[in-house]
């Protein structure tokens, strides 16, 4: 029984890398096909040709970059970990350092 293998040799999807690299990333499938001949006198079908150029585009699998999840919500800690108060105290003295003891006074007054 035929393993599918071909001999020696590249196998087609490198056959079909090469001549993407020798006629550049926008050669037709005709002009693919006709350089493997040439090349290698192996032959290939335009179609093959068109979904291994479109393979090799797409880049290695897993390669796609992750989308980003949905934001934290606000006040959440990483991995759910409860705030500690002397974070709670860095954060209001960087506050008051920055928009001074009066506005957050106000903003106190405001939010109760």
């Amino acid at each position: 029984m035929a393993s599918g293998k071909r001999g020696e040799g590249p196998n087609k999807m490198q056959l079909v890398r090469d001549a993407m690299e020798a006629l550049g990333p926008k050669a037709k499938p005709v002009e693919i096909q006709k350089h493997i001949k040439d090349a290698s006198n192996e032959d290939m079908n335009t179609q093959m040709i068109s979904t291994y150029k479109s393979m090799i585009k797409k880049g290695p699998k897993g390669a796609k970059a992750k989308t980003p999840g949905r934001p934290a919500k606000a006040g959440a800690t990483p991995k759910g970990e409860p705030m500690n108060i002397a974070d709670d105290v860095i954060l209001l003295r960087k506050l008051v350092t920055r928009l001074g003891a009066r506005q957050i006074h106000q903003l106190i007054d405001v939010l109760s």
